[in-house]
Parts: structure tokens; C-alpha cells; sequence
């Protein structure tokens, strides 16, 4: 038991260093430049195709009214979502705020939808007002990056 504690201690620290070192890392030249060095290594553009194949998926097990399906592909959409989360800071910060916004309010509907009992429960209907709003914010996080040249 006392191995298995340490074991854990010493992956929280190795999580906590990975955090730190995530958060101190910097980009050389302007504005833009930095953005886009933060997408190449994030990888903005996989981690974004993934969310978008995920976003169809869940429309596609709301159109075939499925619910176990739908769950499933919730719980996927939920581990996608936290990939790209793990990628934040971004150089700019309205960036962030409005990637940090979507993508937590993304994870929120995710649980919902995964713990949802039926489509007519009040927790479904949380996750899709949830999933719709996170979208919205998404799409101006996405404005932003194609400012800096991020496509």
C-alpha cells in the first residue's frame, strides 16, 4: 500500500511539473507567430478536426435517437474535448479565455449527457442548452485563431 501512495505521489508531481512546464512555455516572435506556433504544437489543427468529427457524431446519435450510442460517443467527445484542453494557455489570452469557456462548458455537457437517464430528462436538456452554447463560443475562439493566420 505504501508503494502504491508513493507511486501516486510521484505521478501527481510528475503531472504537476508537466503543468508548470506547460505554462511556462514561450514563443518567439509577434502576435500571430506565436499563435500559430502554439496551434503547430498544440496540434490545434488534429485536436480541432477530432472535436468537429465528435460534434457530428453526437448529432448524428440525437438524429437516430440512441441513447447508449449517443452516451458513448459523449464520453469520447469528453476525452477529445480535455486533449485540446491540456493544450491551453495560448499566447493570446482571449484566445484562451474564449477556448477555456467552450471547452469546459463542452466537458460539463459531456457528463450531462453521459449521466442523462432518458432524452426527456432535465439532464439531457441541460446538455444540449450546454452543447449549444459551448458552439457559440467555440466559433468565436476559432474567429480569433484565423486572425492569427490559424485555419
Amino acid at each position: 500500500m505504501r508503494a502504491r501512495a508513493g507511486a501516486l505521489a510521484l505521478a501527481a508531481l510528475a503531472l504537476a511539473a508537466g503543468a508548470l512546464a506547460g505554462c511556462a512555455t514561450s514563443y518567439a516572435g509577434d502576435s500571430p507567430k506565436q499563435v500559430q506556433q502554439w496551434a503547430a504544437a498544440a496540434p490545434y489543427d488534429a485536436d480541432n478536426a477530432q472535436i468537429q468529427s465528435d460534434l457530428g457524431d453526437l448529432a448524428n446519435g440525437l438524429a437516430e435517437h440512441q441513447l447508449q450510442p449517443l452516451k458513448t460517443a459523449c464520453e469520447a467527445f469528453s476525452i477529445d474535448v480535455d486533449t485540446l484542453y491540456t493544450t491551453l494557455p495560448t499566447p493570446d489570452t482571449t484566445v484562451t479565455d474564449e477556448l477555456n469557456a467552450a471547452l469546459s462548458t463542452w466537458g460539463r455537457a459531456a457528463e450531462d449527457c453521459y449521466g442523462a437517464p432518458s432524452f426527456s430528462s432535465a439532464r439531457f436538456a441541460k446538455y444540449r442548452a450546454e452543447l449549444k452554447s459551448a458552439r457559440a463560443e467555440y466559433a468565436k475562439a476559432q474567429r480569433r485563431l484565423r486572425t492569427f493566420g490559424v485555419k
